[in-house]
Formats: structure tokens, sequence, C-alpha cells
């Protein structure tokens, strides 16, 4: 109940921090497919919006790893959305 309470209110979930930076995964991407923009590193995360395959999105850096799967947190081009995104539904 507490957490459709918190919906209704119009809260939303608060951002992951990445873990890690590397400047090498610093680039623009380009969604594969369809991908899901999502607040934290991993499936279990509230997504915040789905990206259209094509969209473009810049990694600054910042990144989580899980697994072996390397979550970017990105920025979607020319706007203020940004949240994780798995690195393997993207291309460069």
């Amino acid at each position: 109940q507490a957490e459709v309470n918190r919906l209704l209110k119009g809260d939303k979930p608060k951002m992951q921090r990445a873990k890690s930076f590397s400047v090498k995964v610093a680039k623009k991407y380009t969604a594969k497919t369809t991908v899901p923009l999502r607040y934290g590193a991993g499936n279990g995360y509230q997504s915040v919006m789905t990206l259209g395959k094509g969209t473009t999105v810049r990694c600054y850096g910042f990144y989580t790893k899980v697994g072996d799967v390397r979550w970017l947190y990105v920025r979607v081009n020319n706007s203020k959305l940004e949240g994780y995104v798995d690195e393997r539904l993207l291309t460069r």
C-alpha cells in the first residue's frame, strides 16, 4: 500500500548512484532495439521510460556492474532524462 500511495502522490524512485567510472565508456551510444531506461543498474529497478530503437544517449563514463553486465548511466540526448541502460542493448 505504501508503494501505491507513493506513486499516486507522484513521487518517483530515487536514482541509484553509479559505482564506477571509466573514460573508456564515455561515448555516444544508440539503442539497438527498444530499451528500458531504469532508475538503477539491473532489471529489478523500475523503468523511467522506454527508449525507442535508434534513440541516442550519452554516457559520461559512469556505470555499475551487476554480475557480468555493465549498466551505463546515460543521459538521453537533447533532454534532462537520465538513467541506466544495459550496455549490451546499445551500439557505439
